[in-house]
Formats: C-alpha cells, structure tokens, sequence
C-alpha cells in the first residue's frame, strides 16, 4: 500500500465536508465536475474515477451525465465507504462501483475504459509518470483523459500559501519533484 493510505482521518472527513459540502473534499462541487467533463458525452460510457474520497465527484457523474458505468477506485476503504453511502443516499448506486485499491498500477484491462476522470487526486501522487502511462494503458482507443487538480507548469514556483497549506494539512503531496507533508 502506499505511504499515503490512512493519512484522512474522520476529522478530515468532518472538515471537509464542513466546508466543501457532503462528499466533497475539495472546492467546486458539481459546478467543477460538470467543467470538467464540459463537452463529453458520457452517455453510456465506461469512467473510472482516480481518487473516490467521499463520493461527491462521481455521485456528479452519474446523476448529472449518465455515463453506462463509474468505477470510482481509492487506496483508502474509509472513504469508498462513505462515497458508497453517499451514492446509495442519492439513488445511482446502481451506476457506481467503489473499489479499494493498492498504490500502483490499476487492476483493470487495457482499454478498459472510454473515460479516466479525477478531480483533486493527482497532486497527492508522487509517481506522476507511472500514473499517467497507467492511465492511457487502461484506456480505449480514441478515450479521454478529464481531470483537474493543482498542477503547475515546469518553471512555476509554488506560492508560500500553498507551500504552508501542503505542508501544515497533515497529508501527503508531491509537486515539481519533493514531498510535502506535515512534519509537527
């Protein structure tokens, strides 16, 4: 498993949802999955879904863009329980699989996948170049790859507020080449 699974704690949970609203880990809510996916036609597509966390991205998914499936995979089974509650209390269970996973490469097939999709979950794996050829292995010919997180390009320079937030949040991120994680 990865150095990285366990590190969200209910109190995680609590104060993310506190601030970003029921199964949401991040800023953006549905409006940022439907930006996301801005264009596609998932209809009856095949998505995976990198990063579950609480289930309020691919919740977004099935109720707002109905794909044929979402398999939503995480390396922690605390929260692909959570976003399995969320997705029975919303009525698309039946559209969502929620899979525990190693760190790793996925278990899946190649070109098993019309869409890979993740929102907020790629700033928090430090082997971007595995990621991304695991990505496009389990993807069909002619798939896509919709995603969002906090990426910079090559010669940015990381801001001292993200620096502190990435460093002072008690998890683990990895951006142009190091570590951050909390050290108190």
């Amino acid at each position: 498993m990865s150095e990285t699974t366990g590190e969200y704690t209910d109190e995680h949970f609590i104060c993310h949802e506190i601030i970003w609203g029921e199964g949401w880990m991040s800023q953006g809510g549905e409006d940022e999955v439907a930006s996301v996916v801005d264009g596609l036609d998932l209809s009856e597509r095949s998505v995976l879904d990198i990063g579950s966390g609480l289930g309020g991205p691919s919740v977004a998914l099935a109720a707002n863009h109905h794909p044929g499936n979402v398999v939503s995979i995480d390396i922690q089974a605390e929260q692909s329980a959570r976003a399995r509650q969320l997705a029975a209390e919303r009525g698309v269970a039946d559209c969502i699989t929620y899979q525990v996973v190693d760190a790793g490469p996925f278990p899946f097939a190649d070109a098993s996948f019309d869409v890979v999709f993740s929102v907020g979950v790629i700033l928090q794996i430090p082997n971007k170049q595995s990621l991304y050829s695991d990505i496009f292995r389990v993807l069909r010919p002619g798939g896509t790859l919709a995603a969002n997180d906090w990426l910079g390009g090559d010669h940015d320079k990381l801001s001292p507020e993200m620096v502190r937030f990435m460093e002072g949040g008690g998890l683990t991120f990895e951006c142009d080449g190091r570590l951050y994680r909390d050290t108190t």
